[in-house]
């Protein structure tokens, strides 16, 4: 699949892989343990986007804003 590992510290409870060169990247993978805080946060985010259309139209304005 072409992905490179990065080693991050700072990620605890994930690991970090991206496909592309550094800075330059087409796409990046997080993994994490199921069931681990990491993981529940990530699914509370999920379905809050999911049960309020609102918040989901700003979260995505917000990253085509912030976008290069």
């Amino acid at each position: 699949m072409e992905f490179e590992y990065v080693h991050k510290p700072e990620f605890k409870d994930r690991r970090f892989f991206r496909k592309g060169l550094w800075g330059q990247g087409t796409c990046h993978l997080h993994i994490c343990e199921i069931n681990s805080s990491e993981w529940i946060e990530k699914i509370l985010f999920r379905d809050y986007l999911r049960l309020h259309p609102i918040g989901n139209f700003g979260y995505a304005l917000l990253l085509m804003i912030i976008a290069p």
